[in-house]
């Protein structure tokens, strides 16, 4: 399984290929075997199962706007030319960006004056998804380049943040009175820093540290490790470290959260279809739910219902689950078209409704899925925030009061495989917005 940060991003059918090689289940004809198919057909000149397996694949996967768009370059392919313009109309209709009016498959549609109006008007569409929302501002900004930030905490007792760092392998803290300083120690021996938690009323700050190779210092022999980290906030101290078993598979920590009644850790791993749990009178990491690979390829941000009854979790891949926590059952949450649930980073619940940092998508945005009463489907989806123009790959944040903090520009790109940084010339500062919700 490839971690998210290297599958490529959703965009044209020129990286269909790429986004097939994340999983290709060959012997389970799910909506990712009918992709891969279709590629193949693609390859082959074959328009005909082009067009049927991308057909099969929307069908189990029906709002996947990748999926619309290249079944709308087949239809354009088969002089289907009413049913590629309705495709696209779906397209448009989920504010994705594509480039519908400079691509040679629609040029039929572009240049036709039966069907030039039309296509104006959607490629008009396109346009507009493209511009900024910005309606969030700076929340504050850290001086020292390089880090690769990846997520915020917040302590409400002294009012300052917390910020990761994937490449350096450290804790910022940022004060309140805005000054940051290193929390963590060389001596904490931290790998890569990622999703991280307060607990306030019991001094804990919860930490998720994997073993990733851009960060400084990385050795072979660390691959596939995690572990999570528990501060203690009085100390300032690690009082225990839970590791991810040694089962021979990759695990990566991406992301926890805390059980609101009784603060137990949970824990995303995006390498294994597994939600793990902290138990702290044993001092152990226990597999919590474990799904199947073709379910949760993927597993992100999660967040629980304020009851502690319903845990939420977000799958790259496949979009947004529900967890019966009693019954430990796995839900996908429907949405409409027009809803793209997928490529959903951080996860947070807030007032019946659910709020999703999605850095998987073009445009790279914040949003909020709308929940019916029974919190069983998505019934809508409201953009908080696009094309932000501090956005270089937006990751996780936390919700303080009744607003979202969140790191707007991780730059993850800028340090490669092998851990070699980008000249610090071309670093930004690192940027945490903030927006009301």
């Amino acid at each position: 399984m490839l971690n998210r940060r290297f599958s490529a991003p959703p965009a044209l059918i020129a990286v269909f290929f790429v986004l097939c090689l994340v999983q290709t289940f060959a012997q389970e004809k799910n909506w990712r075997f009918y992709e891969q198919a279709a590629h193949t057909a693609y390859k082959s000149g074959n328009t005909t199962d082009f067009v049927s397996n991308l057909e099969q694949a929307l069908a189990l996967k029906p709002n996947h706007s990748r999926l619309m768009y290249n079944l709308a370059v087949g239809y354009a392919a088969k002089a289907r030319y009413s049913e590629a313009l309705g495709m696209l109309e779906k397209v448009a209709a989920t504010g994705m960006v594509y480039p519908a009016a400079q691509s040679p498959s629609f040029a039929v549609l572009r240049d036709s004056s039966a069907f030039k109006a039309q296509f104006e008007k959607l490629a008009r569409r396109f346009e507009e998804s493209a511009k900024p929302t910005n309606t969030s501002t700076e929340a504050f900004r850290l001086a020292e380049k390089g880090l690769i930030t990846e997520s915020v905490a917040y302590d409400p007792q002294e009012k300052a943040f917390y910020v990761s760092s994937v490449h350096k392998r450290k804790i910022v803290k940022i004060a309140a009175n805005g000054t940051a300083t290193d929390f963590s120690k060389p001596h904490d021996a931290l790998w890569s820093v990622l999703g991280m938690k307060v607990d306030a009323k019991r001094r804990k700050l919860w930490v998720c540290t994997t073993a990733f190779s851009q960060m400084q210092g990385f050795d072979s022999t660390l691959k596939g490790r995690a572990a999570v980290s528990v501060y203690d906030l009085t100390t300032q101290k690690i009082a225990h470290r839970y590791y991810a078993p040694n089962d021979g598979q990759p695990h990566a920590f991406g992301d926890l959260t805390l059980h609101p009644k009784t603060g137990v850790a949970f824990v995303s791993d995006s390498e294994s279809p597994t939600i793990f749990m902290v138990d702290e009178k044993s001092g152990t990491l226990q597999t919590w739910l474990k799904s199947d690979a073709a379910t949760l390829p993927s597993p992100q941000g999660l967040d629980f219902a304020n009851d502690g009854k319903t845990l939420f979790v977000a799958d790259y891949s496949n979009g947004i689950f529900t967890i019966d926590v009693a019954k430990k059952t796995l839900h996908n949450l429907p949405a409409p078209d027009s809803c793209v649930v997928s490529g959903t980073d951080g996860l947070y619940y807030f007032k019946g409704n659910l709020v999703g940092i999605q850095n998987g998508t073009n445009p790279q945005r914040v949003v909020r899925f709308r929940l019916n009463k029974a919190q069983s489907r998505i019934e809508g989806l409201d953009i908080l925030e696009a094309n932000h123009a501090d956005f270089e790959e937006p990751t996780l944040g936390v919700i303080v009061g009744e607003e979202l903090y969140y790191v707007a520009n991780s730059q993850w790109e800028k340090v490669n495989e092998k851990g070699v940084p980008a000249p610090e010339a071309d670093w930004k500062p690192h940027v945490i917005l903030k927006r009301k919700l």
